[in-house]
């Protein structure tokens, strides 16, 4: 199983977000996790012994065809902006999921929404 996980923000985004991998390799440990940043917060988790990949966003087509060649099972999408919202689009992920706001990319992208308002969640290689 594939795992792909979005954050695309600062630091801090990026370390709260790599709390998901280790919960993830719980629910599953022979699930293989890649994790999408920028290059500059590559720091926060190229030591985080829960993530197989990191993979450096880059604007481009390039990028989009590299997500779209591997198959993922799952799509986390922590960041929920226009660029990550593409990168859901170009995946071919069996199931995505993503912070809901109403906008034209996340209607087209994601399918179906589940609202998980009432939970309390507690918070290498490199492919460049």
């Amino acid at each position: 199983m594939r795992i792909l996980i979005i954050q695309q923000k600062y630091s801090g985004d990026v370390l709260i977000s790599s709390i998901l991998c280790e919960n993830l390799k719980k629910w599953n440990p022979n699930c293989k996790i890649d994790f999408i940043v920028n290059d500059f917060t590559v720091d926060v988790i190229e030591n985080n012994p829960f993530i197989d990949n990191i993979i450096v966003f880059k604007k481009g087509i390039g990028f989009l065809s590299l997500i779209r060649k591997i198959k993922y099972d799952y799509l986390i999408d922590c960041y929920s902006k226009i660029e990550s919202n593409l990168i859901a689009l170009s995946s071919f992920s069996k199931i995505k999921i993503s912070y809901y706001f109403f906008c034209i990319y996340h209607i087209i992208c994601f399918q179906q929404t589940i609202d998980f308002s009432g939970f309390c969640f507690i918070p290498k290689q490199i492919i460049a």
